[in-house]
């Protein structure tokens, strides 16, 4: 189940990307056995918005799709992170340890690239992906509270 989430996630992760050249970065997080996967879409101008895969499934339909308007998030330091960066694929992955019921994956998508699960980060990586990780996180739950 989890990796057809996260196909399908992807798959609509790749469409937005190419959809609008305002987007900054795409946020996608799978989910869990609690909470709905959800895609954040920020743009340039910080504005964005957030969708859930509920899966037909009614727990989730508490959870809402939103839109924000411009300014909502503070991008210009994730912009320069992430330009700095440049191919988010570089970002070192790491396995960590889960729970099985509430654990999820969070990866982005940056100029057609996608990483790895960036809420594993080591204290061993360079401190621009620990702030990315920090920076995407924040807004990642940005949205998800401005949405419920």
């Amino acid at each position: 189940v989890i990796a057809v989430s996260m196909v399908s996630i992807q798959a609509i992760a790749t469409h937005h990307s190419q959809d609008n050249a305002n987007v900054l970065v795409i946020i996608t997080n799978s989910g869990s056995t609690n909470t709905p996967g959800a895609t954040v879409t920020v743009n340039k101008d910080g504005s964005g918005t957030i969708t859930y895969d509920r899966d037909n499934d009614p727990r989730f339909n508490k959870y809402v799709d939103k839109t924000f308007p411009r300014g909502t998030f503070d991008v210009s330091q994730l912009a320069h992170m992430l330009a700095q960066i440049g191919n988010v694929e570089t970002i070192p992955k790491h396995h960590c340890i889960k729970s099985v019921s509430f654990g999820s994956t969070t990866t982005i998508t940056y100029q057609g690239k996608t990483s790895g699960d960036i809420s594993c980060r080591s204290k061993e990586d360079p401190q621009i992906y620990q702030d990315l990780a920090n920076q995407v996180m924040a807004i990642y739950m940005q949205a998800v509270k401005g949405s419920s």
